[in-house]
This record gives structure tokens, sequence and C-alpha cells, in this order.
């Protein structure tokens, strides 16, 4: 690790989250988040590298698109172990404070998926930190990620 980093994820600056926005649409409230990928200065880290070959990219992702991505990491990465998100809340999941911690979180959560040796090439990261809104919600609905482990991975396993 280097010493310059106080936590594994430090090393991922390269992503991050922020800008949160409250929608509303009809009775269905949700916040959604920029998550921005810029490509990391020149490393002899490998999993930053995978993130230097490519361009900067902008996405606006709400909480139920992390949670997409969790278990899809679940699934195309069977026992690696994915580090946590947030919990869901019901209860003041408006509020600045409750935002601004949630937010830091998300933000947490993709850096440690960044740098892990395991996780930090899956197909579904790319998809996740990367597509426009179609080709991210047809991701979404399809019951496999294409290209993830060199085919398909399957929403029900093999």
């Amino acid at each position: 690790m280097n010493p310059a980093h106080e936590q594994p994820e430090d090393a991922a600056q390269f992503i991050t989250v922020s800008d949160p926005v409250q929608h509303s649409e009809g009775m269905n409230k949700y916040t959604s988040y920029r998550v921005d990928v810029r490509p990391p200065p020149p490393s002899q880290n490998i999993t930053e590298d995978v993130f230097q070959n490519s361009n900067a990219s902008a996405v606006l992702r709400r909480y139920s698109d992390f949670l997409w991505l969790y278990n899809r990491l679940h699934k195309e990465r069977a026992g690696a172990v994915v580090p946590p998100l947030p919990e869901k809340q019901a209860v003041s999941r408006f509020s600045t404070s409750f935002i601004e911690e949630r937010r830091q979180a998300l933000e947490r959560f993709l850096r440690r998926v960044a740098v892990h040796p395991e996780l930090y090439d899956a197909k579904c990261l790319d998809i996740f930190l990367r597509a426009d809104d179609i080709t991210f919600q047809t991701a979404k609905n399809a019951k496999s990620v294409p290209g993830a482990d060199n085919g398909y991975v399957s929403q029900h396993g093999s």
C-alpha cells in the first residue's frame, strides 16, 4: 500500500460521486448523484492502469443503480468479497445530512470496487461508470451482462 494513502480506496480518487439532486415523479421521490471518472495519472498500479487508458466520463446514478452494481458484482465475480453499500433508509432519506453521508458512502463503495483486485475489471462496473442512460437501462433489465467473463453471466448463476 502506498504510504501516501490512508485507505486503499484513496488510490481511486479519480472516481467521484457528487452533486446530489432530488427528483419527484408523482409519488416517487429519489436522489440522483453525478458519478465522474477521470483518467488517473500514470502509475505502477495495474488497477489504475485499467482506468488510465479510458476517456473521462460523467453519468447520473441513483441508489437503486448502485444496488444493481452491488448485486451484479456478486453474480459476475462469485466468491469475491464485494465492499458494502450503505443501507437503504426510508426515514429522513431526503435530509441534507443523510444525503451527504450517503454520497460519501457511495463514493467510498465505488473507490473500493475500483481498487479491488477481483472486481476492478468487471464488465458491470464499466457499464455502471460509463454507459449512457439507454445502454445502462438495457443492461439493468437484461438477465445477463454481455461480455462479462468472456460470455454471459446468468441472473440465476450458471
